[in-house]
């Protein structure tokens, strides 16, 4: 089954690097397989420059109109750096501003600065990157001066080099008119993927379905059996615990039960500040006005065995009464 999919899918790649390449010298003609509108740069060359399908300004072979414009500022203003990293597309823009704010020698309000990825580099787990920064006031008064004389409009965007605008001059209708290329050019993009894969796409979308309920069914089978293993070993072991326990439950009091036949034996003016059972070993420790009587009330239970004081009685000088502490076992067959 896999091996089908593997087939199909490789016939649908083929069939669309077929479509691309039958209509990839007419878009290209007509302008629509660039990212964006053309943008002549006034200098002495009035290169034409366009976005290319990686996304980047690159100039124009076959020149042409160009509906906007832009300015290439002075090289002497402009401070260049370069920057390699490792990490994908989301680190490059962070990565470029954290570079900026280390390196310009600007304040941050005077900075302007702009960045593009080199595609060159021979490493492809490598980013390089190449920054681009500009004194603010300086290029608005270099500005100025191509407005006064009259080589620059409101409009016209500002390129810190060949292929590098710097944003926030101008260039809106040019995005705008990018988005709306996009928009084309995505368009096209679906229908002709649509109709070179019509007849190829039901059966591996089939195929592919088939394999993953197939796959699905022996996972949940899976796992029920896995969970109903676990269970029986967890209910044997339960079973196992229990029949293990059977002559320590048979042997040993119910602690509550026991409890309440020692409070039984006490007398009203008694009692306990500590009580603690081990097995069938019992630890009390309190104040009596006659320890004596409890001790002879403990061993008249038939139950209370090896009753005894460890420890020396003590009488409290100020309430009169004794403090006792007395140690006694349970017989088995007694209280449950």
């Amino acid at each position: 089954m896999k091996q089908i999919v593997r087939s199909s899918g490789g016939a649908l790649w083929a069939s669309w690097r077929r479509a691309w390449q039958l209509v990839r010298h007419d878009l290209v003609r007509w302008g629509l397989l660039s990212a964006g509108p053309a943008v002549r740069v006034e200098d002495h060359q009035r290169q034409v420059w366009r976005f290319d399908e990686r996304g980047r300004f690159v100039p124009w072979v076959g020149g042409g109109r160009a509906r906007h414009r832009a300015l290439l500022l002075d090289p002497e203003m402009v401070l260049r750096s370069e920057l390699r990293i490792p990490g994908g597309e989301r680190e490059l823009a962070r990565a470029a501003q954290w570079e900026v704010r280390a390196i310009s020698p600007f304040a941050p309000e005077d900075t302007l600065w702009t960045w593009r990825e080199r595609l060159d580099d021979p490493d492809p787990d490598w980013r390089h990157l190449e920054l681009y920064l500009v004194h603010a006031g300086q290029a608005r008064r270099w500005l100025d001066q191509r407005v006064e004389s009259g080589q620059r409009n409101a409009a016209m965007e500002l390129w810190a080099a060949p292929g590098v605008p710097l944003p926030g001059f101008g260039e809106g209708s040019r995005l705008r008119r990018r988005r709306w290329h996009g928009w084309i050019v995505g368009l096209l993009a679906v229908t002709m993927l649509a109709l070179a894969t019509s007849a190829v796409v039901w059966p591996v979308w089939q195929a592919r379905a088939d394999l993953h309920r197939a796959d699905t069914l022996v996972r949940q089978l899976s796992q029920q059996t896995a969970e109903a293993m676990a269970n029986r070993e967890r209910l044997t072991e339960s079973a196992a615990r229990l029949e293990a326990m059977g002559p320590w439950l048979q042997e040993t009091p119910d602690p509550v039960r026991l409890l309440d036949q020692v409070t039984d034996v006490l007398p009203d003016s008694a009692y306990l500040e500590h009580y603690h059972q081990q097995g069938r070993r019992v630890q009390m420790r309190g104040v009596a006005s006659d320890t004596a009587a409890l001790m002879q009330g403990l061993r008249d239970v038939p139950q209370f065995t090896s009753v005894r004081i460890p420890t020396a009685i003590a009488r409290d000088s100020r309430t009169g009464r004794e403090r006792f502490q007395i140690e006694f076992e349970w017989l088995a067959g007694g209280v449950q």
